[in-house]
């Protein structure tokens, strides 16, 4: 072949090329950022090796074969796992929201968390239109939803009474409700075990769930007893359900009494059977067997949040009988003491913390056995003085393991946002995602990783109704995280809580990075969650 030939032929190959690159790269679009070479699992499963993700203005704009595209930034991943960013299901942030300025929320973000759903456990905002508007106003280190409290709902109506609704009352609170719910929340969640929500009645509870659905919202439930009347409590959330034809989901499932440690299962076999039968309920858990509340729980259901106001530590009279009704309690339970019972925080005097109420007790009786009357004044007189949030080691770990095992459950910290002046908080509030990854699926193998990964986006996602979150689809938000699964690691301990995870590298929230090469940037790209 004649060389002018040759020459015209190797030119045109390279025209072609080049056009076919030009091509490729306006077929592909412009992206903000590219990651690559990294192990993508979309929301339910891993995908090839050689699929990339790409962003643009926030979003997921492609998922695939992206080598070659124009891009502002090329993230190698190296080797390391890509996934949807966190949703922590459960946590109680609306306090640490600020009025003005951008709400921060750092320990979540540390953990892979770009999403939060509050208002848990029936406490919440209830200016929902205008706590969420502020959130778009000052900005947000991450995305927040949240819903409506039965709790604070009913405080504003009846306050402290000890009482079922009247007629009026209940119709108040239905409208506080509704308000709340066209405003933006995305369901209504009880807290049964506390004040002033453990004087509700199962109907008012249900008349207000019914206004909920009407929204399409879900009913989140902190039973009314946890411990040795689970089974009943259940059974409750359950019937509230059916009445209210409203999706269930068990807040923070476990087994608290030691006297019926290892029945996980058989409570999680009647959500099973109900969900049979057409019911829709879900639950979330945390991966450890210790909780963390108000020291309110320690007293009988009639008592709660009425002791400091009637001074039964002072009166001699009034202390006999909440004596007598806790220790029953307690051998209920199956605790032999209240050595499982720490203070986390008590404002009065810090020197407590990090005690058991069994040390603050003191002295046993003669025989060695531990001297439980003076237990329970010490449980009494902490109320009288103020009350106290408690770390409570009250669960099994085989049953830690039986719950988040379930094929519905997600997970929630039951955490806030976390300082440095709190010294004895439970270690949840840095190291709840982080430890189901390291303890619960590389060492333990409870779970596969694609299964804990499942629980922490897509699950929680399909189960709050979020819309465009939970996913590493095209036309899905940009929330991402980038983690080492050999290397990832809970630091935080009881001794000390506020320790921040390892092995979690980059995390971005609608595209913003807000995790870079491990360390907090000062980016706000979170956006209040509204139902579809």
């Amino acid at each position: 072949m004649p060389r002018r030939w040759v020459t015209a032929v190797l030119v045109l190959f390279l025209v072609s090329a080049a056009f076919g690159v030009w091509s490729w790269r306006r077929w592909l679009g412009e992206f903000d950022l590219v990651v690559y070479n990294g192990r993508v699992f979309d929301g339910e499963r891993f995908l090839p090796r050689w699929v990339c993700v790409g962003v643009r203005q926030g979003r997921i704009k492609r998922v695939g074969f992206l080598y070659g595209a124009h891009s502002r930034r090329w993230l190698n991943a190296a080797g390391n796992v890509v996934s949807p960013g966190f949703i922590d299901v459960h946590t109680h942030v609306e306090r640490n929201i600020p009025r003005s300025g951008p709400f921060r929320a750092p320990n979540f973000v540390q953990q892979g968390v770009t999403t939060l759903i509050t208002g848990n456990c029936g406490t919440s905002r209830v200016d929902i239109r205008d706590l969420l508007a502020g959130l778009e106003e000052n900005g947000s280190q991450v995305n927040v939803g949240t819903l409506v409290g039965d709790n604070s709902i009913r405080q504003r109506v009846v306050g402290d009474a000890a009482r079922q609704a009247t007629k009026d009352e209940l119709q108040r609170m239905r409208r506080l409700v509704e308000d709340n719910m066209a405003g933006g929340a995305l369901g209504i969640s009880t807290g049964l075990a506390y004040a002033p929500g453990v004087y509700s009645t199962r109907q008012e509870v249900v008349e207000l769930a019914r206004v909920a659905a009407r929204y399409r919202g879900l009913y989140a439930t902190h039973l009314r007893d946890e411990a040795i009347g689970g089974d009943e409590a259940l059974e409750e959330a359950l019937q509230i359900g059916r009445e209210a034809r409203i999706p269930v989901h068990i807040s923070h499932f476990k087994v608290a009494a030691r006297a019926q440690w290892r029945t996980a299962q058989r409570r999680l076999d009647r959500l099973e059977r109900q969900r049979a039968e057409g019911l829709s309920v879900t639950l979330d858990a945390y991966a450890y067997n210790a909780s963390s509340t108000s020291l309110d729980i320690l007293l009988p259901p009639n008592l709660r949040g009425r002791v400091r106001s009637r001074g039964f530590f002072q009166d001699p009279a009034h202390k006999q009988a909440p004596l007598e009704a806790m220790l029953a309690q307690l051998r209920q339970n199956g605790f032999p003491d209240y050595s499982h019972a720490r203070v986390a925080y008590f404002g009065a005097d810090r020197s407590v913390e990090g005690k058991s109420i069994a040390e603050l007790a003191g002295v046993p009786l003669g025989n060695g056995e531990p001297n439980l009357h003076r237990q329970a004044e010490t449980v009494l007189r902490l109320l009288s003085r103020g009350g106290a949030q408690m770390i409570y080691f009250d669960m099994s770990e085989d049953d830690v393991e039986t719950i988040i095992r379930a094929p519905q459950a997600s997970f929630g910290s039951d955490s806030a946002v976390r300082s440095e002046e709190l010294h004895f908080v439970h270690p949840r509030g840095f190291g709840n995602f982080p430890r189901i990854l390291a303890r619960y699926v590389r060492e333990r193998q409870v779970l596969t990783l694609e299964a804990a990964l499942r629980k922490m986006t897509s699950l929680p996602a399909d189960t709050f109704h979020l819309p465009g979150r939970g996913r590493i689809r095209e036309g899905f938000a940009a929330d991402l995280v980038i983690f080492s699964p050999e290397r990832i690691e809970d630091r935080a301990t009881y001794e000390k809580p506020l320790e921040p995870p390892s092995g979690i590298y980059y995390v971005w929230v609608n595209g913003v990075e807000a995790l870079r090469d491990g360390q907090l940037t000062a980016a706000n790209g979170g956006r209040p969650i509204r139902p579809r």
